[in-house]
């Protein structure tokens, strides 16, 4: 499973800047990702040959939202 965090898309268009801001300083690389940052995520499962041995994994695409 891939597990995106905030990631830059229209649903955050019509946030107002003080709540981009502060969804934005909730990760600490401090930006929304990329579609490109998270796709190659879902490249490398589809690929039997990087990924035929792994299972029940999620792979997390946040910019380190989630870390402990």
């Amino acid at each position: 499973i891939v597990s995106p965090g905030s990631i830059d898309t229209a649903f955050h268009h019509g946030k107002s800047d003080e709540v981009l801001g502060k969804m934005r300083a909730s990760i600490p690389m401090g930006r929304f990702g990329r579609s490109e940052e998270v796709a190659p995520s879902y490249l490398f499962l589809a690929s039997h040959n990087c990924s035929g041995y792994i299972t029940g994994q999620i792979i997390d695409v946040n910019g380190g939202q989630l870390a402990p």
